[in-house]
């Protein structure tokens, strides 16, 4: 709850409080007359970065309305609120934000913050968003690092994976280059799968790759097996939940 503090609370039938995040209560406190001038100031809690946002787009706010611009700034004491505008949040009140998030969105304001981000900035995380985070580190580096998935030229398999992965649930396709490729399943799903996946011949002629042994090296674990690469080759894939298999496969020299 955000409670503004002035000298007191303005009745009009033509109040609207129906704003994003939606307050859970507004509190008037009356006192003496309050008239809104050009030379009333908006006042946060000093050194709180989000009033001060809020202070700001208040302010905006106020002049778009009115036209009079008023100046923000740092609380300095209990007099200010005598002729001033003060936002001070509850400390009592407790939760998220006034918005679900279940949509995909935090808010309709770009002025507002992700959640998980804001913990991530404070090094509050959560052991998931930490598992997440060093996952998109191993996946941002393994990009530059491996040349299958740097410069490497892309081949779909779900044409022929029809039968073996849910296709509304999981993705596959190739990435190859110089004689080598990696082979991407991603898992849309919040159940971890085991699955196999289908590379045909056809697969194999655009990598330019003869069928023989070859060595298979999970990127993401280093774990490390071996294939027998054929003209229709199925490879099983474990995928953990709401992630992705990437295993490298190439030749095995003799």
């Amino acid at each position: 709850m955000i409670t503004f503090i002035t000298t007191a609370w303005a009745q009009t039938p033509r109040a609207d409080y129906r704003v994003v995040p939606l307050p859970g209560s507004i509190n008037g406190i009356k006192s003496a007359d309050f008239t809104l001038t050009d030379q009333c100031l908006i006042n946060y809690p000093r050194g709180n970065r989000d009033m001060e946002r809020n202070a700001m787009m208040l302010s905006q706010y106020i002049e778009e309305l009115t036209g009079m611009h008023l100046s923000t700034r740092p609380s300095i004491n209990a007099k200010d609120n005598a002729t001033n505008i003060t936002l001070m949040l509850d400390p009592k009140v407790e939760g998220d934000e006034g918005y679900s998030g279940m949509d995909g969105r935090t808010t309709i304001f770009d002025y507002w913050s992700v959640p998980t981000l804001r913990r991530w900035h404070q090094g509050k995380s959560t052991a998931s968003e930490k598992k997440l985070r060093s996952l998109y580190r191993k996946v941002l580096r393994l990009c530059n690092s491996e040349p299958t998935l740097a410069r490497g030229q892309f081949f779909d398999l779900m044409y022929v994976n029809q039968d073996t992965l849910d296709t509304s649930r999981q993705y596959a396709y190739l990435r190859h280059c110089d004689g080598e490729m990696t082979l991407i399943v991603a898992n849309f799903s919040d159940q971890a799968v085991d699955t196999s996946v289908r590379i045909p011949q056809h697969a194999l002629e655009c990598a330019q790759m003869p069928a023989g042994k070859c060595l298979c090296r999970h990127l993401f674990n280093d774990a490390t097996d071996t294939l027998l690469l054929s003209g229709d080759t199925v490879i099983p894939v474990h995928i953990e939940a709401n992630s992705a298999a990437m295993i490298h496969i190439s030749l095995q020299p003799d």
